[in-house]
């Protein structure tokens, strides 16, 4: 990530002749990897998780992306046990303002990659979770359910076809919910028929990447 950062080559920011910059326009097959830290909202952030995963974009105008996702998220439990959840869906994400800008220059008109590009998000996935006692391999408590979420982020972009995303969700289950914490030394697990607005603070980074081209723009 160091060395993604400090990579200033002179593509970064700098012009695009509009008609050889293809990353402009939508049809466009991205992928990325990236880690998902979760607070677990019980009333209280009561504990966090960490996790792996990753996904796919394809963009389909300059405004509105998706983005397609695979997340593994796994967390200690007062070192008595340990929850696991995974999270398959997708989101729409809709920027703020245009990724990319208009200038002109000795060639005639350009573009100009952004920096920062910030959007809004929304989205839906299903969802399985799990909670573990230690040293047993059957769930003491389990899920599966699916859930909308909804947030914000920005990405950072290091070039046309390479950026570097941070952004922030709540995601809020539909239906039950599954709860454990340490009491008195014994690791507790609750399960709830209606989870109401119970679910997790999401905190994504990711790292992706443009690949390959899916379609011609109609001229």
């Amino acid at each position: 990530m160091l060395l993604i950062l400090a990579y200033k080559g002179s593509a970064q920011h700098g012009a695009y002749r509009m008609v050889d910059n293809p990353f402009t326009k939508s049809g466009y097959l991205g992928f990325g990897v990236r880690n998902t830290f979760s607070v677990f909202n019980g009333g209280n952030f009561d504990y966090v998780g960490m996790g792996i995963g990753g996904h796919f974009r394809i963009p389909i105008t300059q405004r509105i992306n998706t983005e397609w996702y695979a997340d593994y998220i796994s967390n200690n439990i007062g070192n008595m046990g340990h929850r696991t959840d995974y999270h398959i869906g997708w989101s729409v994400m809709y920027y703020v303002i245009s990724p990319f800008v208009s200038s002109v220059g000795e060639a005639g008109s350009l573009m100009r990659i952004r920096m920062f590009t910030p959007f809004v998000e929304a989205g839906h996935c299903f969802d399985y979770g799990g909670i573990y006692k230690n040293g047993d391999t059957k769930p003491s408590a389990e899920r599966w359910s699916s859930a909308v979420q909804a947030g914000a982020g920005t990405h950072y972009n290091i070039s046309p076809r390479f950026d570097i995303t941070l952004k922030a969700q709540y995601m809020m289950h539909l239906g039950n919910d599954i709860h454990g914490h340490v009491r008195n030394g014994v690791l507790e697990v609750e399960e709830h028929e209606h989870g109401g607005l119970e679910g997790h603070l999401l905190f994504t980074l990711s790292v992706n990447y443009k690949l390959i081209k899916l379609w011609e723009k109609k001229k």
